[in-house]
């Protein structure tokens, strides 16, 4: 019994290390999505005039992707591609004209994008968000 606690010590102090070493590891490596560009906002009311929401990016590593508009829940609201192939360090730029998965407008606020890369099995969701307005009375 005498041997149970510095034992357990040891594989914590190990695990602990081990962790550290994997963490630094990770941030080395370049992010696997970068350069990203959102509308600050946009109001689809048909008015030619920042109707569509510009959402524009790339990746590091190529991979096969969905991207996604999703609520600050993270609950989907709309797949904009789906299986699509992403080359590394190329451009995409999609457009969001405000609807959801359903074609309902979607609901005034704000929104976020979210890259799943299929391959690495990783849902990538970057800062800065989209916020949808809705026309005032006029």
């Amino acid at each position: 019994m005498r041997v149970l606690p510095p034992l357990a010590f040891a594989l914590l102090a190990i695990a602990t290390v081990a962790a550290f070493a994997v963490a630094q590891r990770l941030k080395s490596e370049p992010p696997l999505i970068d350069k990203v560009e959102l509308s600050p906002f946009f109001t689809p009311d048909g008015d030619r005039h920042d109707d569509l929401a510009r959402i524009r990016f790339r990746v590091t590593r190529s991979d096969r992707a969905n991207v996604q508009i999703i609520d600050l829940r993270g609950r989907l609201v709309l797949t904009l591609a789906r299986d699509r192939e992403l080359n590394d360090f190329k451009y995409y730029v999609f457009r969001w004209d405000g609807r959801t998965r359903t074609r309902e407008p979607a609901q005034p606020g704000a929104y976020r994008l979210r890259v799943v890369l299929l391959g690495e099995d990783r849902s990538l969701v970057p800062t800065g968000r989209i916020r949808l307005r809705r026309p005032g009375p006029g």
